[in-house]
């Protein structure tokens, strides 16, 4: 395949990548299609510049919240938009098949990878809510909000939340099932 960012099947496997992983952030989205794909970063980057300006994609933060990542940046997502979708749907079987089995592929692993999720908002007061889930098959297992006086604080227990959700989520199975001495 060329690297040349006008060979459409380029922007076709981007379209495809959104098409199974809607709001994605665009840094997840640039990583998959170089890591998986073998796209270069320079072509995956104008690829991307050159969908938002046809608007066949668009990137855009949440309105309602503002959701930051481990690092403190402000999360953004990316989406299809209805002529995006479109397009997609029009070209979709000109994408080789091993390319759209990877993606499939690909489409499940994140999805496993977003059964785990945790992020923080910023209060009125300058504390912090961090949220945390965990989800099965789509059902929420454990949901927990802590609010915190520091952003370095809730920036760390957020990355902590996915090397340790399994065990969080175990321990307090084990210390709600365990019965206390009174209880017989």
């Amino acid at each position: 395949m060329s690297n040349k960012v006008n060979d459409s099947k380029v922007k076709l496997i981007i379209l495809a990548l959104l098409k199974r992983l809607p709001g994605i952030t665009p840094s997840r989205l640039q990583n998959l299609a170089q890591e998986t794909l073998f796209f270069d970063y320079f072509t995956v980057a104008e690829a991307i510049s050159l969908l938002c300006e046809q608007k066949l994609i668009t990137v855009v933060e949440a309105k309602y919240e503002i959701r930051k990542d481990v690092k403190g940046k402000i999360l953004q997502s990316s989406y299809l938009t209805e002529k995006g979708e479109l397009v997609y749907e029009q070209l979709k079987d000109q994408i080789p098949a091993g390319v759209r089995e990877q993606i499939m592929l690909l489409g499940r692993e994140e999805n496993a990878k977003a059964d785990l999720e945790a992020f923080y908002l910023a209060n009125a007061d300058s504390s912090y809510t961090l949220h945390m889930r965990a989800k099965d098959k789509g059902r929420t297992l454990l949901e927990i909000q802590l609010n915190l006086p520091e952003e370095n604080r809730a920036r760390s227990f957020a990355n902590r939340w996915q090397d340790r959700a399994g065990n969080i989520y175990s321990y307090l199975l084990t210390e709600l099932n365990r019965e206390d001495k009174e209880d017989g």
